[in-house]
């Protein structure tokens, strides 16, 4: 009998093991547990240490304790990867785009659906319709997209040359032209040289919604972005009337020497030198490249103006023509949140996270995760907000961040630069809502693109630059739609049509 009492004992000390084991492998799978484990990307160089104030913050105001894994950004994507395929998964990972790894696992069930779910939770259910359609995968939700300014395109100007010709920001498209024609010829610079041009433009991917100038600059003249349906019919947007006046309207502009002649090979990261240098007038980009790069390398070049900036650089939304008064928007989003089902591996365990999701949704923990913590990341200073300079803080900021979603689209706390270019960008966010024009396909996913994308990219993208520099002719232009169609293109309009009479509501 005592040897038998014994073995029960023995027997329930090594359930009790085993049961302590379990629990601080898997704690997060028990009843009642606060435990949130995330992926995320790390833009910065260091890792925040995990006693942080907004680490603290977050776990205060969420009620949740957070265990975060920071992969650099340049390596995110392959760790991510490596990440879905072992049996140590997080409840949360950030996915940064709709690239090919994750349509293929969202297509192989590696994530939960959470349409059913998100409905019930007062935060995430004001997410916006438009954004959240194009954060979709063939119009079903698999993720929290983190929010992101929808309006961002914008024109930027030297103003000092627009002042010197005595001249205002352009509203209409006949305006526009004749700035980049005096920019040309009438000596903007007032150096005696016959000098300058009026725009400048880097080498740019092809079509289909790159958001590169000439995409943004065609949606003025009233071409669709990337794709338009007509009764279920799916069109690219380069083989519209309305696409092929705003390449005649380039390639004016082109033969008349009022752009750069080397844009097809001009590299991006120079892109701000001749605007900068005083040899290029105008760039059309968003409005961060006027805010943030633009205006701080004129005022190193040029010194202080006394104005922050306000004496060379101006910005102006679209440019009206007869046939439009739109603007290019972003998706609205840059990526998402997602669930793997590896690791949240019950409906009780997705309403757990998405109740951790929802309560970084409230505008107080918002701010901390864009801002910090008061007092320590940022002052206010008669009701501005004034961020910290210590570097390390910075990062921290830079870090956290890509943990938003800000469903609710909260107002995030912004320096104020001054001056005249931060109020023209407000009026060119809020009046540019009205005015956007969305990609009715932008959430379906395609079996034939996955496979050929990059193909037809580069047919219609080599065409656009042959056509604006004169090198092949309309027939010229029309026998690379052709190419474009035999090469899978009919074969991916005829998809997104399927694809978007079965999905799209």
């Amino acid at each position: 009998m005592k040897s038998k009492k014994i073995s029960l004992i023995l027997v329930g000390l090594m359930s009790l093991t085993m049961l302590a084991g379990c629990g601080s492998k898997d704690a997060k799978d028990s009843s009642g547990d606060k435990h949130i484990s995330i992926m995320a990307p790390l833009v910065g160089t260091d890792a925040p240490a995990g006693d942080n104030e907004i680490q603290k913050q977050l776990e205060e105001k969420t009620g949740y304790k957070v265990d975060i894994t920071w992969v650099p950004d340049s390596s995110y994507n392959d760790k991510l990867s490596i990440t879905l395929a072992s049996d140590e998964v997080p409840d949360i990972l950030v996915v940064k785009d709709k690239d090919a790894t994750t349509i293929s696992n969202v297509n192989k069930g590696a994530f939960w659906k959470l349409d059913d779910f998100i409905e019930d939770y007062d935060n995430l259910s004001k997410a916006d319709e438009s954004i959240k359609e194009n954060a979709s995968f063939n119009g079903s939700t698999y993720g929290i997209y983190r929010t992101r300014d929808v309006i961002r395109s914008c024109v930027a100007i030297r103003k000092d040359w627009l002042n010197n010709l005595g001249l205002k920001e352009p509203k209409t498209l006949e305006e526009f032209t004749d700035m980049l024609k005096k920019f040309t010829n009438n000596d903007p610079d007032k150096n005696g040289k016959k000098d300058t041009y009026g725009m400048v433009i880097p080498k740019w991917p092809g079509s289909l919604n790159t958001n590169s100038p000439f995409d943004q600059m065609s949606i003025w003249f009233g071409a669709p972005n990337a794709t338009k349906v007509d009764d279920g019919k799916v069109t690219p947007d380069f083989m519209t009337d309305e696409y092929m006046n705003a390449l005649d309207y380039f390639k004016k502009l082109y033969d008349e020497g009022l752009m750069n002649k080397d844009f097809a090979v001009m590299d991006s990261k120079n892109w701000d030198d001749p605007f900068v240098n005083g040899q290029a007038g105008v760039i059309v980009d968003v409005q961060s490249r006027a805010l943030d790069k633009l205006q701080k390398k004129i005022l190193e070049k040029y010194g202080d103006d006394g104005k922050n900036g306000d004496s060379y650089v101006t910005m102006v939304g679209n440019i009206t023509t007869s046939a439009a008064d739109k603007i290019l928007p972003t998706t609205g989003y840059s990526g998402m949140l997602v669930l793997p089902k590896q690791s949240v591996k019950s409906e009780k365990d997705v309403k757990k996270v998405l109740d951790f999701i929802n309560k970084t949704n409230t505008e107080e923990v918002n701010t901390i995760l864009n801002n910090g913590v008061e007092g320590v990341h940022y002052k206010m200073e008669n009701g501005k907000y004034v961020p910290t300079t210590d570097k390390t803080l910075k990062a921290q900021l830079d870090a956290y961040s890509q943990l938003s979603t800000n469903t609710p689209n909260y107002k995030i706390m912004k320096p104020l630069k001054g001056n005249n270019l931060e109020a023209q960008r407000n009026d060119i966010m809020e009046k540019g809502k009205d005015k956007a024009v969305f990609n009715p396909t932008a959430s379906l996913i395609s079996d034939v693109y996955s496979k050929k994308g990059a193909q037809l990219q580069n047919i219609m993208a080599d065409a656009r630059i042959k056509y604006i520099a004169g090198q092949i002719d309309k027939k010229g232009y029309q026998d690379a739609i052709n190419l474009w169609l035999s090469t899978g293109g009919q074969e991916y309009m005829d998809e997104l049509g399927k694809l978007y009479k079965e999905n799209i509501k």
